[in-house]
């Protein structure tokens, strides 16, 4: 399955896909300038998508395995455990897999 991250541009607040970033990073940053002192990572700010696991806890085949960055215990009992993405999963990955989307959130 193809999926595509989410960015924030810190300066705009503009939440843009990884393709659109990239664009506006070449367009307005000078990207392709190797002189350019400010890097990629700097100017955008990876969106992170939070999921809890209802039904199962983390296991081969419970979740969706791309763009997986980590897997966190859930202190308030309330899941098995969070799952935390790069990218929004589908309404589908939500549903076959019994997940609960929790929040997104970004390092500023």
């Amino acid at each position: 399955m193809s999926y595509e991250r989410e960015y924030l541009n810190r300066d705009t607040q503009e939440l843009l896909t990884e393709a659109a970033a990239k664009k506006q990073w070449r367009d307005e940053y000078d990207g392709d300038d190797p002189t350019n002192p400010l890097r990629f990572e700097e100017q955008y700010a990876l969106i992170r998508f939070w999921y809890g696991m209802s039904e199962r806890g983390f296991s081969i085949g419970c979740q969706p395995k791309g763009g997986l960055i980590e897997r966190l215990d859930d202190e308030t009992g309330e899941f098995y455990d969070i799952i935390v993405y790069d990218h929004r999963l589908t309404d589908e990955e939500i549903s076959r897999y019994e997940l609960r989307f929790i929040k997104h959130e970004y390092n500023l």
